[in-house]
């Protein structure tokens, strides 16, 4: 039987109780799901740095931490792990904004049932994957790969695009984009070399990254 281990930060000892229910219902003949609970942002990092989980559901108001900046800590620890966050109902906006911030899904706490569960956990796991195949697949690539969002903010740069660029990835990603890429065929960018200004072609195209519209930019 397929184990898929599960960490659920969150405070209200009800709603955990209620949560762990609902995983246990979720499970089938050939799929279990393994619950751990942490109250806290503090236990999630901690829990996090120690053991191996397969995804997390996250509350997002917690005793120690409230609102994304409590997805972002979580992720950084634990990039390759798949978030469902957790939020009320009047408060479904937030769950749309932490999708924009590197979530796979949301669940509106008053509606989840065992099935709404079960499909959205193994909606984010098999996201999860896809989105993990595509970064290996660019991570592999010669020309250089960079993925911009609206905002013009790098989600992600693989290592031929950090060399032309001469940048790290801490360098990069999460900072916005500073140099000029336009709209419609390709462009050119004069990018610093060992040996003096070398000549980038840029090309454009618009995708979907870890649910957000971005542009999908090609260095050669």
């Amino acid at each position: 039987m397929n184990t898929i281990r599960v960490l659920l930060i969150e405070d209200d000892p009800d709603y955990a109780q209620l949560m762990n229910i609902y995983v246990n219902n979720a499970c089938g003949e050939t799929l279990r799901y393994a619950l751990e609970p942490a109250v806290s942002l503090r236990d999630g990092l901690d829990l996090l740095a120690r053991k191996e989980y397969d995804i997390v559901l996250l509350d997002l108001l917690l005793p120690d931490s409230q609102g994304l900046a409590t997805l972002t800590q979580l992720r950084a620890c634990a990039p390759g792990v798949p978030f469902v966050v957790l939020t009320n109902l009047a408060d479904e906006e937030t769950g749309i904004a932490a999708i924009a911030a590197g979530a796979q899904d949301y669940l509106i706490k008053s509606k989840v049932d065992p099935q709404q569960l079960r499909r959205s956990l193994g909606y984010a796991l098999e996201r999860s994957r896809l989105y993990q195949q595509m970064e290996n697949l660019a991570r592999a690539f010669p020309d250089g790969i960079v993925i911009i969002d609206h905002a013009d903010m790098v989600r992600y740069a693989n290592p031929a695009a950090l060399a032309l660029l001469r940048r790290t990835t801490e360098q990069v990603q999460g900072r916005l984009f500073e140099y000029p890429v336009g709209a419609g065929g390709p462009s050119e960018l004069k990018l610093p070399g060992s040996h003096g200004d070398i000549t980038v072609e840029v090309r454009l195209i618009d995708i979907e990254w870890r649910g957000v519209t971005a542009r999908l930019a090609t260095l050669r």
